[in-house]
Order: C-alpha cells, then sequence, then structure tokens
C-alpha cells in the first residue's frame, strides 16, 4: 500500500514539473510577442508568426490566452 502512495506522489511531482517547464516556455513566447507587437503594431498574426519563428497555431493560441 505505502509503494502505490510513494508512486502517486512521484508521479504528482512529475506533472508540477512538466507544468511549471511549459509555463516558463509559454512566459518566454509572451514576452517576446509582446515586444515584437509593441515594435510592429501594423503586423499580421502571419508576419509576427514568421518574425518571432513560431507556427502560426502557437501565436494563435498564445493570442487568444492573452
Amino acid at each position: 500500500m505505502a509503494r502505490v502512495e510513494r508512486e502517486r506522489v512521484e508521479e504528482v511531482k512529475r506533472t508540477l514539473l512538466k507544468k511549471k517547464k511549459t509555463t516558463s516556455r509559454r512566459k518566454e513566447a509572451l514576452d517576446r510577442l509582446h515586444k515584437a507587437i509593441k515594435e510592429n503594431p501594423e503586423a499580421s498574426q502571419k508576419e509576427l508568426a514568421k518574425m518571432l519563428g513560431f507556427s502560426e497555431a502557437w501565436l494563435s493560441k498564445l493570442l487568444r490566452n492573452v
């Protein structure tokens, strides 16, 4: 029984670490996106994605979650 509980705790820790990593990636991407928008206010989503090296889908997702 204790082994099962330890495994569950380890799984939760791994999940939290993964989320933290994704969050920092998203934060960095948002920072870069805000800077690009500020410098190029007339740029389309497609142009911004190309400038930043993002896919258009990722850029769209970032913009939806802002």
